[in-house]
């Protein structure tokens, strides 16, 4: 488990802004059996800023919060004593900018040695 904070405060000639991110992350990994994982995970993420300016300078909406709400699976599968590792896996994720998003994905990893190593996409 990842917890992150901050806090930044910035103070311009034509603007201030005050902004707070929180950051929450959580993943889990599952040996199956001999050459299989599974991991797995969810986050959540909270920008908020408070902004203001002088007479020319205008932020609209002057505060705003943003929240992103992620989880992720990854299925692992090795052949060939692990010389082979085939990766599946998707990413989910809710926005406040495109709503729901899923982003499936596929690997293979090639290990000729034990020392070398070559992926494709």
């Amino acid at each position: 488990m990842k917890v992150y904070y901050d806090y930044t405060n910035r103070e311009e000639a034509n603007f201030e802004e005050e902004r707070q991110t929180v950051d929450l992350d959580f993943q889990h990994h599952l040996r199956l059996i001999k050459s299989q994982e599974l991991i797995w995970g969810v986050g959540y993420r909270l920008n908020s800023d408070d902004t203001s300016g002088v007479e020319t300078v205008e932020f609209i909406p002057a505060d705003r919060a943003d929240a992103i709400y992620s989880a992720f699976v990854q299925y692992q599968i090795g052949f060939i004593d692990d010389r082979v590792v085939l990766t599946l896996g998707s990413k989910f994720e809710h926005n406040d900018y495109s709503g729901f998003e899923l982003q499936p994905s596929g690997r293979v990893l090639w290990k000729p040695t034990r020392n070398r190593s070559s992926g494709a996409p």
